[in-house]
């Protein structure tokens, strides 16, 4: 089968340039030249130049409605106006401030000193020096005065006052401790070892607090805890811990200074805290009330939001709007085009330009008021019935993507829009019966009524936001599928275009034509009938659309119509075709084409259907009445006929369903014509009809593959053997009633 796996898929035309009707279909496919190039060069700019005007349109709009409106305001002029955001955003001023206040909460750093700690430790030790040199003067002075010396430690009065008075001074001049006379007094006027023990246990405390860094409230509580724990341990009397504890809080100083590099790190912290979680102002919120005085603060955010009237355009937010157009459109235009069936359907492009132009209008009107009410679904409904489920998830997951720009990039409508979508698409594709429609509707408002209410929930709605979303979705879903059905028959009276539910409209015996086949031409209609249960079983067996097949099988001979005697099945008696010459006959046979497409557009049978009736016999050769023409003229001494007087001025089959109807159509006439009952026969018979076919190249645009016509030959074969199975014969009635008697 030469070149069967080829897949051209060649639309057929209907311009009298390539189908003359009015020369009974005389007139062949222009050849190559000039005149095609151009053609196709004006279409392709035609194309272009819709598409381009369409996109700046659709830019356009979307600019115009997305543009908030603008006041004419400055900095302390009072707003006559209530302003909201049109959109979330983040108010830096508050942020700012925020930050700074949490920066300065920050309290100062500050680190142990050694230089510090050092100075109070030599402090301490001077005190204990000079308070050291004046006992051994007091001593000098005990011993000078007393006329027996080494007598033990007890000064007189007027010895101790005088020890006092020299120490006093000394202490405030040098270390600027003011002792009061009783503290001073304590100091000089103990034993000894009793001094020597507090002065060591003075020293221990103050060089375990320098060790750690001390600020003066911390130092403070470390002397106090440090003479309770020397008071627990010692017994010492609380006269002398006062002693101890009244120079210690002179003596030592906090040993601590400012660390700047540090503090100002923890205050960059904090900042970045704040930073990092800016207070937001939320769509709807009041950024301008009525009478405020416009402050800076305000003109700011005013000229974030582009709230502010001036007589330029917004090139940056045009130029961005109209780059997510056209990558959304050129994604878009890829997907078809690998979709060939599609891209070659004009009327399948228009039915998808307005399937999406409908929900995008009036987006354009509800979508700042209600975003989750956006008619998306009706947009998948449309495509999956009159294209396919794939192509209605990515073109309207396309759109959704697009919607974001209307709705101020708000999440839960692409959410909702995707999964509401997907579920429109999958009860809508290949729907086959009117009574769907209510599960249609059902679930086209359930899913994106659950979708809102999830999305809700997970976003910590109130319950009744939540409830508020579901039912616009609910409700939005519900419309768009209504919509979509009411829809259903414009786009078949204005496109001429073919649902799954237009098909089995087509099929059913009450139609017009089909009526008329099986009243006028019975035997045609027999033939047709069984032709459609091939081509089902055939399609259905390669994945092909058996429904289209079958249909297309039922309509590819009306033609007949016109001249049902002319055609063996319908005879009952003799033919007429034995009276006329070869020419004659061989023009009212291949007539019934051009009848049959004649017929067809008078009563607008989709452009899907008259395919079949155009190639069902392709542009093979008469043979019957070539072979006759022929041996006419050789007994006659003429020359011989032109072939291509006996030629189908139709197509080749350029789809797999039309392909299969033409073999369908030939075994079918080929079985009935010679008799067969035999399956073994029949499979030969089969093989040498694709034979012949595959030899005129009229399967070299089908897409058949060898694999495929395998597949198609078995197909038929189990048809004909539940055909060829003879029924068990039943005894006749008078021969059951003598067996009962």
């Amino acid at each position: 089968m030469r070149a069967m796996k080829v897949s051209k898929r060649k639309k057929i035309s209907r311009e009298t340039d390539s189908l003359d009707l009015r020369d009974g279909f005389s007139g062949q496919q222009s050849p190559p030249g000039s005149r095609s190039f151009g053609r196709r060069f004006f279409v392709g700019l035609l194309w272009f130049s819709l598409v381009l005007l369409f996109s700046a349109l659709c830019v356009g709009l979307v600019f115009i409605r997305t543009m908030p409106l603008r006041y004419d305001l400055n900095v302390g002029q009072v707003s006559n106006y209530d302003i909201s955001a049109p959109h979330a955003a983040i108010d830096q001023v508050r942020t700012q401030h925020e930050a700074e206040i949490r920066a300065a909460m920050v309290k100062d750093v500050m680190r142990r000193s050694d230089k510090l700690s050092e100075q109070s430790l030599r402090r301490t030790r001077h005190f204990l020096s000079i308070v050291e040199y004046e006992r051994d003067g007091l001593r000098a002075l005990m011993n000078k005065d007393s006329e027996e010396k080494n007598r033990g430690w007890s000064p007189n009065e007027d010895q101790l006052n005088s020890a006092i008075a020299a120490l006093q001074p000394t202490l405030l001049r040098e270390l600027n401790i003011n002792l009061s006379v009783e503290v001073a007094g304590k100091y000089l006027e103990v034993d000894p070892g009793t001094y020597d023990y507090i002065s060591d246990r003075i020293l221990n405390i103050a060089e375990s607090l320098m060790e750690e860094p001390r600020d003066t409230a911390s130092l403070g509580d470390g002397i106090e805890t440090a003479l309770r724990v020397f008071d627990t341990q010692n017994g010492l009397f609380s006269k002398d811990l006062k002693i101890a504890a009244s120079v210690l809080t002179q003596l030592l100083d906090p040993n601590v200074e400012f660390d700047e590099l540090a503090t100002e790190s923890l205050r960059e912290q904090a900042r970045q805290e704040v930073l990092s979680a800016p207070v937001m102002i939320e769509k709807g919120d009041k950024i301008v009330h009525i009478g405020d005085r416009i402050t800076p603060a305000q003109y700011q955010l005013l000229e974030k939001y582009n709230l502010l009237a001036t007589d330029s355009i917004d090139w940056r937010y045009l130029l961005t709007l109209s780059a997510w157009f056209v990558i959304l459109l050129i994604l878009a235009v890829f997907y078809l085009r690998s979709q060939r069936d599609i891209w070659a359907d004009w009327r399948r492009k228009m039915i998808i330009i307005t399937a999406l132009l409908i929900p995008f209008l009036i987006a354009l009107w509800i979508a700042p008021l209600l975003p989750l009410a956006i008619p998306i679904f009706f947009a998948a409904i449309i495509i999956a019935i009159y294209c396919d489920f794939t192509s209605s998830i990515v073109l309207t997951t396309l759109l959704n993507l697009f919607f974001l720009t209307l709705t101020g990039l708000d999440t839960k409508v692409l959410f909702v829009g995707t999964i509401g979508s997907i579920c429109a698409a999958l009860v809508s594709a290949g729907i086959t019966k009117r009574d769907n429609f209510a599960l249609m509707i059902f679930v086209t408002a359930m899913g994106p009524g659950v979708a809102a209410g999830i999305f809700s929930y997970l976003a910590k709605e109130s319950l009744s936001q939540v409830a508020t979303s579901m039912g616009i979705a609910a409700l939005s879903g519900g419309l768009s599928a209504v919509a979509a059905i009411g829809f259903n028959p414009l786009y078949q009276i204005a496109f001429n275009a073919l649902s799954p539910i237009r098909l089995i409209e087509l099929s059913h015996p009450s139609q017009p034509l089909l009526k008329r086949l099986f009243i006028e031409a019975p035997g045609t209609s027999q033939h047709s009938v069984m032709a459609a249960n091939l081509a089902e079983a055939a399609a259905d067996a390669i994945n092909a659309d058996a429904l289209l097949a079958r249909v297309g099988a039922f309509y590819h001979d009306i033609g007949k119509l016109e001249n049902p005697d002319m055609f063996t099945e319908n005879q009952l008696g003799s033919n007429p075709h034995d009276e006329l010459s070869p020419e004659e006959s061989v023009t009212i046979i291949i007539k019934h084409v051009a009848d049959g497409i004649r017929l067809a557009r008078r009563n607008r049978i989709p452009d899907a259907i008259q395919d079949f009736i155009v190639t069902h016999h392709g542009d093979m050769v008469q043979t019957y009445f070539y072979n006759k023409a022929r041996k006419i003229a050789g007994e006659a001494g003429l020359p011989e006929p032109r072939i291509e007087t006996f030629r189908y001025p139709g197509h080749k089959p350029h789809t797999r369903e039309t392909g299969i109807v033409m073999l369908a159509d030939s075994v079918e006439a080929a079985m009935k014509a010679t008799g067969i009952r035999d399956l073994k026969r029949a499979e030969q018979l089969i093989r040498q009809i694709i034979k012949d076919k595959n030899d005129q190249d009229q399967l070299i645009d089908s897409g058949l593959s060898y694999q495929e016509v395998e597949v198609i030959i078995r197909a038929m074969l189990q048809v004909y053997a539940g055909q060829f199975h003879e029924r068990i014969r039943y005894p006749q009635n008078d021969a059951i009633t003598a067996q009962k008697r």
